[in-house]
């Protein structure tokens, strides 16, 4: 887990041997206003990728949530009621794939600003002046982002109008199955690897 900087997490299903792009109509619907007001800000709509080479900064990805057992899982009935379970079943388990790069370019934010005064809830026309400068430290070069995410506590993260995923310096996956499967697709240094639960 050391020495690879930059970390993006995607669903088997969304993987080509190729670049990928964000689509809006993939993202959650309770953080799509803040993806759209990030969209204004920056000319696109984003592709995020964490920074850093800790394992913490692995777990902003959300690599290690597809071994969650206990979560809330929305679920629509034949009848149109909808039922919330709290542990996952057989079968209904992500596979996720973990994509790992030595060095790329794109827009560096502040992860923590972006979580607690842009993400969620709060609506594009109430971001002040103040939380964008903070947020995007304009002045910044790449040089001093990388080492505030190489910084203990420290999240940065990278957003990318798309992201080129054979360019990987290493991928994880769940399962064997998933490796063969990357492989066969024309991806190398594909390794199974399980990254525990932190509760």
């Amino acid at each position: 887990m050391i020495n690879l900087l930059y970390h993006h997490c995607t669903n088997l299903e969304n993987v080509v041997y190729g670049k990928i792009k964000p689509n809006p109509k993939y993202s959650d619907k309770d953080f799509l206003p803040s993806y759209k007001w990030l969209e204004k800000e920056i000319g696109f709509y984003p592709l995020f990728l964490s920074v850093g080479n800790e394992k913490e900064i692995i777990r902003l990805t959300g690599y290690q949530n597809q071994w969650r057992i206990k979560t809330a899982v929305e679920e629509e009935r034949a009848d149109g009621i909808y039922l919330l379970r709290s542990h996952r079943i057989r079968g209904d388990y992500p596979n996720n794939v973990l994509f790992s790069f030595n060095n790329l370019d794109g827009i560096y934010t502040d992860y923590t600003i972006w979580e607690k005064d842009v993400l969620g809830d709060v609506q594009y026309w109430n971001i002040s002046e103040y939380i964008r400068k903070r947020l995007f430290k304009k002045s910044w070069n790449k040089t001093r982002w990388i080492k505030k995410a190489k910084m203990k506590r420290q999240y940065v993260q990278l957003v990318k109008p798309e992201l080129d995923l054979t360019k990987a310096d290493r991928i994880l996956t769940r399962n064997r199955d998933t490796k063969i499967k990357l492989e066969k697709m024309g991806f190398s240094n594909v390794k199974v690897k399980r990254l525990l639960l932190k509760y």
